[in-house]
């Protein structure tokens, strides 16, 4: 190999010589291979347009850097014009006269060697003979109409250099450009209209006069009511560089823009780009209105793509694209829904959103597509009111998502609150994360605080929640209040909510089945609190890693039966009482049994324990394990007990329970106490032979700290 290389480098030696040696005096030695120009195609342009002359198609075929030279070898007789930036890549002149113009491109690469190549520029007159761009600095008083003067789109037909109300009607023909001197506004006065119709090959243009520099100017108002203001093919750049407004609603701030449109304000806005604001690409005030809205571009905007009043996100169609925006799609303010109609928001292109900056409350039906991706602020909530409605309905396969702007860094919104009845109230297939930020309402029954939540249903508002996920909340990933409802909750996911998954009444206990999942919750686990249990049904068995925490003491006033598996820890010293009224009949199975314990063992608490204060023959615990009550008094025991009694399960006089294959274990005080007429299996403490054999035969009593069965 090492003879090879030798001998390869002896040939391109020999080569080198022989070239050498082989040239005259005169000739030129070449050194590697040379460069290879291209000046660019052919070019089409007018007299005073800028001409940008590209040389970026040379090349070193040894990929050696380049140098550039561009001139002019042919100008038209009387022509002065020059090249500027000659020596770069991207060289620029400008024609000032009609006719045909050549330039000449050479290019040398690193060892001398050198290339050229030459470009021919046809240059037309733009415009009619002496034509000039007009000057604008009076306000528009009677209908005008602007006329595109120069066939350059580059080159300004109008410059405006003063601040320009318009109070007629202003048209403007495609093509036009329209160039605004820095710092000034463009207003359209309440008692004019603007019809700017370009088309898609002359669109028509209102830009800064230096955008090189970046300067900026006002941007344009919108004022007027008229419902002919029509935007279409238009593009409006580099303005907001002073606010024309002042943004109370959540937004206390003075908000720049290309275009704002103006409180009882009407415009059409299509085929039409806003880029380059020093803020806003559109500000919509508070009773301004997008007419129509259709296959727009915000782009480049540097702080929102679109500012506007809530009501109307739902005109912002999914044909309108939202690029490298400082918020990439629509915000809205402080705001309601309250206009007597439903309410349809669209889902955004891929990569935007719909950002609530401003508190949203609903007093219509509004509706999310799928698709939908809605971001809210700090702190700010969506309050479906007594009035209003809300349907979040996505599929498996484009789901909806409603999560903090600032998830990223962990920061929470408010949540979703229901104060609203109607039946049409759905959740599905929705993704609902980082609520919580706020106070959703103070629970009194046995929690005695404010909640804060990703989704809180109120008293007497109802919501069915499917298919969809809840996480992330800084406490609860749902709340629902005292009379409050849920329709149906099936097959949702629950995860790293801070406290437990779900806090709610008595009464919505029966919804929340086993095709939920639990998982990285602060407990996962549904929290009960204290209340009255007034409907009749089976509280279903929640997942492997799910259970049911009761916060406060629960009165059974109904037939209530618990299936077979399901898990239950109660707080300290709290009951579970079945009162008079109802029943209570958990039915286990030897390989998947009912369980009633403390929620705290590690820390040695008790809870209260269950008390039958019911006759009915309903009752039965089967199969079941309660453990670890008797932490307060269950009921006071006369004759020779004559004290109060602390147990894993009391009955009442007269009461009735079938007690079989359970387990009844490591009570504080006495495992079964049995008062007065109540009877075990049918029999009392007056029956003949030992009655608590009689009982235990039927379950396991172990552990329990005084005895396992006491009679009054």
């Amino acid at each position: 190999m090492k003879n090879l290389k030798t001998m390869k480098r002896f040939i391109w030696l020999l080569i080198i010589a022989v070239a050498f040696y082989g040239c005259g005096e005169d000739d030129e030695v070449i050194v590697g291979e040379p460069p290879v120009a291209n000046a660019g195609v052919d070019i089409d342009a007018f007299v005073g347009g800028t001409v940008t002359l590209d040389g970026s198609g040379s090349a070193d075929p040894e990929g050696g850097a380049l140098t550039y030279n561009w001139e002019l070898t042919q100008v038209p007789s009387g022509s002065n014009a020059t090249v500027s930036s000659s020596t770069s890549v991207n060289a620029t002149f400008t024609p000032d006269l009609a006719g045909n113009y050549t330039a000449k491109l050479t290019v040398e690469d690193e060892d001398g060697n050198r290339d050229d190549d030459e470009v021919l520029i046809s240059v037309e007159e733009d415009g009619a003979p002496g034509a000039e761009t007009i000057v604008v600095d009076e306000d528009i008083n009677s209908d005008t109409v602007w006329e595109d003067i120069f066939n350059d789109p580059d080159r300004a037909d109008y410059r405006i250099e003063a601040n320009i109300d318009v109070n007629a009607l202003l048209s403007i023909k495609p093509g036009v450009v329209v160039e605004v001197k820095q710092g000034l506004e463009f207003i359209v006065a309440s008692s004019g209209g603007i019809i700017a119709n370009g088309t898609a090959s002359k669109p028509i243009k209102f830009t800064s006069e230096n955008t090189e520099a970046n300067f900026k100017w006002t941007g344009i108002g919108i004022y007027s009511s008229d419902q002919r203001n029509e935007f279409n093919h238009v593009i409006v750049e580099h303005g907001g560089s002073e606010a024309l407004e002042y943004v109370y609603n959540g937004i206390s701030a003075y908000i720049a823009a290309n275009l704002t449109v103006g409180e009882n304000a009407k415009v059409n806005i299509s085929n039409s780009t806003f880029s380059e604001s020093e803020e806003a690409g559109i500000l919509v005030l508070e009773g301004g209105e997008l007419v129509s809205f259709s296959s727009n571009s915000i782009s480049e905007n540097e702080t929102y793509g679109m500012l506007v009043d809530p009501l109307m996100v739902e005109e912002i169609d999914n044909t309108t694209s939202f690029n490298n925006n400082g918020t990439n799609g629509v915000a809205f303010f402080n705001g309601t829904l309250a206009s007597g109609t439903d309410h349809s928001w669209n889902a955004m292109q891929a990569g935007s959103s719909i950002y609530g900056v401003g508190n949203l409350a609903v007093s219509d039906l509004l509706i999310l597509e799928p698709g939908v991706s809605l971001l809210m602020s700090l702190d700010k909530t969506i309050k479906i009111g007594t009035e209003g409605g809300f349907i979040s309905e996505g599929t498996e396969d484009n789901r909806i998502t409603i999560s903090s702007a600032s998830a990223g860094s962990g920061l929470h919104w408010g949540g979703l609150f229901f104060s609203s009845s109607d039946a049409r109230n759905l959740i599905e297939y929705t993704d609902i994360s980082y609520g919580g930020a706020v106070d959703a309402d103070y629970i009194y029954n046995g929690i005695s605080s404010y909640v804060k939540t990703n989704i809180y249903v109120d008293d007497n508002a109802s919501v069915s929640i499917n298919n969809s996920t809840l996480s992330d909340s800084d406490e609860f990933g749902l709340v629902v209040n005292e009379s409050g409802e849920i329709n149906s909750f099936e097959n949702n996911m629950l995860e790293n909510n801070a406290s437990d998954a779900v806090l709610t009444n008595p009464n919505s206990i029966f919804i929340f089945s086993g095709t939920n999942t639990f998982s990285e919750n602060g407990s996962n686990s549904i929290r009960i609190f204290s209340g009255d249990l007034e409907i009749a049904g089976t509280i279903p068995a929640l997942d492997a890693s799910g259970f049911y925490l009761i916060n406060g003491e629960i009165d059974i006033e109904s037939n209530v039966n618990i299936e077979e598996g399901a898990n239950f820890e109660i707080k300290e010293n709290v009951f579970i009482d079945v009162e008079a009224t109802g029943s209570l009949k958990a039915v286990g199975t030897a390989s998947n049994k009912i369980t009633f314990t403390t929620s705290d063992l590690d820390g040695g608490r008790y809870w209260g324990g269950i008390r039958f204060y019911s006759s009915s023959s309903l009752n039965e615990l089967n199969h079941v394990t309660v453990s670890y009550a008797g932490g307060d008094d269950a009921m006071y025991f006369y004759g020779s007990v004559n004290s109060y009694v602390y147990s894993n399960i009391t009955l009442s006089t007269s009461a009735k329970l079938k007690l079989t294959n359970s387990t009844i274990i490591n009570s504080e005080g006495y495992g079964l106490a049995i008062r007065n007429t109540a009877t075990v299996n049918g029999i009392g403490k007056d029956d003949v032979g030992n009655i608590a054999d009689i009982i235990s035969a039927n379950a396991d009593f172990s552990s329990n700290a005084t005895t396992n069965i006491v009679f009054e």
